[in-house]
């Protein structure tokens, strides 16, 4: 599942669960400052708009840097988005043909564009016609597959959202 597949963690922590604090881990030996003790990998990722021209779209490498065996970079034709070569334009069709035409608007919610992208990932996980079906108007799905049920879990820490965005949505 998602929580398996994207975390790694030191073999001096234990995961556990209760119905008051939910998931945590707890550590089996003492600690060392600076030690890295998990390694996640995010379900979803939006690249902000300030480092569009700097960034890989799909998977944020720097551009100047890109070492894969096509160093130069791939634009979207019809916006203009930036990726390291045609193999993370091809990766990131699976979201970006359906934020394309709309991205300055997808892009001008602030966090809704994050919203907006787990939604498209988490439709096409459960079949390849699953975000246009979303996109047409049918509900989304209520039971998605077990990786979206970790990024389903987790709390929304609104105490930390930036002003604008909190303005946005209560509107």
């Amino acid at each position: 599942n998602f929580f398996q597949q994207n975390l790694e963690f030191h073999d001096s922590l234990v995961i556990q669960r209760s119905p008051e604090c939910g998931r945590y881990a707890v550590a089996k030996r003492p600690l060392v400052k600076g030690e890295i003790l998990y390694k996640e990998l995010p379900y979803c990722t939006v690249l902000l708009r300030h480092c569009w021209p700097y960034f890989c779209y799909h998977c944020l490498a720097p551009l100047a840097l890109a070492t894969k065996p096509q160093p130069q970079s791939v634009c979207c034709n019809d916006c203009g988005i930036r990726f390291c070569d045609a193999d993370c334009c091809r990766r990131a069709s699976d979201y970006h043909r359906f934020e394309c035409a709309d991205l300055d608007l997808i892009e001008s919610t602030g966090i809704g564009h994050l919203a907006y992208r787990i939604l498209l990932t988490a439709c096409t996980s459960l079949s390849p016609s699953g975000a246009s079906q979303w996109l047409a108007g049918a509900p989304v799905p209520r039971c998605f597959p077990a990786d979206y049920s970790a990024v389903d879990g987790l709390c929304d820490n609104a105490e930390h959202h930036q002003l604008d965005d909190v303005a946005k949505y209560r509107q």
